[in-house]
């Protein structure tokens, strides 16, 4: 849903961030309405999420970080936290 929103060019310009907790990742979320006007991205996941892997997680993240310098991003690892582990 959130990935989906910061596609849409009328409902980014009314997102003033994203918070991404045990999520997928959405690699058209580069170049996106959202991320043109640098809305800022949190990411937190459990180091042993078996739904979504971390690895991929992290992976997006540090593109993020590679395709647009000082792109206001975060990521918090939850050290052997389990999917959901970073809304609880």
């Amino acid at each position: 849903l959130c990935w989906g929103l910061a596609q849409d060019a009328e409902a980014a310009k009314n997102i003033s961030g994203l918070v991404m907790l045990g999520s997928l990742w959405e690699d058209k979320f580069i170049g996106s309405p959202a991320y043109k006007r640098r809305i800022p991205v949190f990411f937190g996941h459990g180091s042993r999420d078996p739904v979504f892997a971390i690895d991929n997680q992290e992976a997006f993240y540090q593109k993020i970080r590679s395709t647009t310098k000082g792109y206001p991003v975060r990521f918090v690892r939850f050290e052997t936290g389990n999917h959901g582990t970073p809304i609880r």
